[in-house]
């Protein structure tokens, strides 16, 4: 992508075995922002192509926005939605760990083939995630607070 010198801020996508320390951790810890745990059978070289899919999304307007998917504050409420389908969104993930939640996804594609932005957020999503919490909005504005009133 044209983000590719970003590369020091980008997720991290890394095969994790049944026996690693790292679950152990998982299992006992109470910070919920480290990521999140996918199980997949697609390759990591097929998981990482599918994720890079969704660096942008298109929001209802037509404009291209960043979606933060490694955060599970923003990804999780979005794939609880009755309003995603979350194994058409996350087509190479059976089951997903985030913030502590089991998911199941029902992902069950080795590849997917789209290319950035494909996934369109629909306006009816933006409206249920607005009620469920501020956080977006309270993020969006301190950010432009910032950016454009220092």
């Amino acid at each position: 992508t044209a983000y590719a010198e970003w590369e020091a801020v980008m997720p991290y996508v890394g095969i994790i075995t049944a026996d690693s320390e790292f679950l152990d951790w998982v299992a006992v810890t109470e910070s919920r922002d480290w990521g999140w745990l996918a199980v997949s059978c697609a390759t990591q070289e097929a998981l990482v192509e599918h994720l890079r899919s969704l660096t942008h999304v298109l929001m209802p307007n037509g404009n291209a926005v960043f979606f933060r998917y490694w955060d599970g504050r923003y990804v999780l409420p979005i794939l609880q939605s009755a309003e995603v389908n979350a194994a058409q969104l996350m087509p190479v993930i059976g089951r997903c760990l985030i913030n502590g939640q089991p998911l199941d996804i029902g992902g069950s594609a080795l590849k997917s083939a789209r290319v950035f932005p494909w996934w369109e957020v629909s306006e009816s999503l933006l409206n249920h995630l607005a009620t469920e919490s501020a956080t977006t909005h309270i993020n969006n504005l301190l950010k432009w607070l910032s950016e454009d009133r220092p």
